[in-house]
C-alpha cells in the first residue's frame, strides 16, 4: 500500500483504479467502486502520471426544442424572450444566453415593447378572416 492510504484497505488496486478512471468513468463512480473517498482516486490518478479532467464533465447537447438559429430568428422577428422559452421548453436565461453567444443585441424597453405589439398584432390579424362577408 501507498503512504496516501490512512487506515482503511480499499478494495481495488491503484493500477485498476486509474484504468477505471481513464476508461471515462467520473471519480466518485470509481471511488464508490473501491471504497475510498473520490480525492483518493484523483491522487492516485495524479501519482500515476495520469491527466485529471476538470470539474463538471462534458457539456450536455443542446436540449431545447428548437435550433439556435430559430431562436435568433424569433428573437429578430420581434418575439420576446419568455415567448421563445416556452416554445423552445427551456429557461428564459437560457435564450437571452444563446442570443448573447451569437451576437445578437438585446432590445431596449422601446423596441420590446413595439416589438410585443407588432407579435399580438400579427396573431390578432392571423384569427380574422382573409375576406370579410
Amino acid at each position: 500500500m501507498v503512504s496516501y492510504v490512512r487506515g482503511r484497505s480499499r478494495r481495488l488496486p491503484d493500477d485498476e483504479i486509474v484504468r477505471l478512471y481513464v476508461s471515462g468513468l467520473d471519480s466518485a463512480t470509481v471511488a464508490f467502486r473501491a471504497g475510498c473517498d473520490s480525492t483518493t482516486v484523483l491522487d492516485i490518478v495524479r501519482a500515476a502520471g495520469g491527466t485529471v479532467r476538470k470539474p463538471g464533465g462534458k457539456r450536455k447537447p443542446n436540449a431545447h426544442k428548437i435550433t439556435d438559429a430559430e431562436i435568433r430568428e424569433r428573437y429578430l422577428l420581434g418575439h420576446s424572450g419568455p415567448e421563445i422559452a416556452d416554445a423552445a421548453e427551456c429557461a428564459v436565461s437560457s435564450i437571452y444566453n444563446i442570443l448573447q453567444r451569437n451576437g445578437v443585441p438585446r432590445r431596449n424597453t422601446n423596441e420590446m415593447t413595439r416589438a410585443a405589439n407588432d407579435v399580438a398584432r400579427t396573431k390578432r390579424l392571423r384569427g380574422r378572416p382573409a375576406f370579410p362577408e
